[in-house]
Formats: C-alpha cells, sequence, structure tokens
C-alpha cells in the first residue's frame, strides 16, 4: 500500500508515495501508512527531507496531509 524511495544518498533527501481505496478514507489508514514510511525514512534510513505528492484527480480529504505534519 505504500513505498519509500531514496531521491538522493548525497543529500539525504527521499519520497513517499500511498495509496488507500476511497471505501476506507476518513478512517485513518492512509494517515497510519503516511506516519510509518516517515517514520522509516527519518528513523532507520536517516533522510533529512522526505517528498510527497498528491496526484491531481484524486479527491483526497483536505485533512488527509496536515493529519501527517
Amino acid at each position: 500500500m505504500g513505498e519509500s524511495h531514496v531521491r538522493s544518498h548525497t543529500q539525504r533527501q527521499g519520497e513517499i508515495s500511498y495509496i488507500a481505496h476511497p471505501r476506507v478514507w476518513g478512517q485513518g489508514i492512509g494517515t497510519g501508512i503516511g506516519r510509518q514510511l516517515l517514520s522509516r525514512g527519518f528513523g532507520q534510513l536517516r533522510l533529512h527531507r522526505i517528498f510527497a505528492t498528491l496526484t491531481r484527480g484524486m479527491s483526497a480529504p483536505p485533512e488527509c496531509s496536515p493529519s501527517l505534519a
């Protein structure tokens, strides 16, 4: 349901992506996936910066991204 990718080992930058079916939106599943990916990126992989992008056309709830902050 999610993956992380190291963009630059030198600059310690990574990227995360994940998807959850609209039927489970609002149940905290996407937030849980995002938090696990961020935890792995900053903790285990020791990244300095992690990027995430919301795909246009996907109607994610507006509270989705701030819940990871």
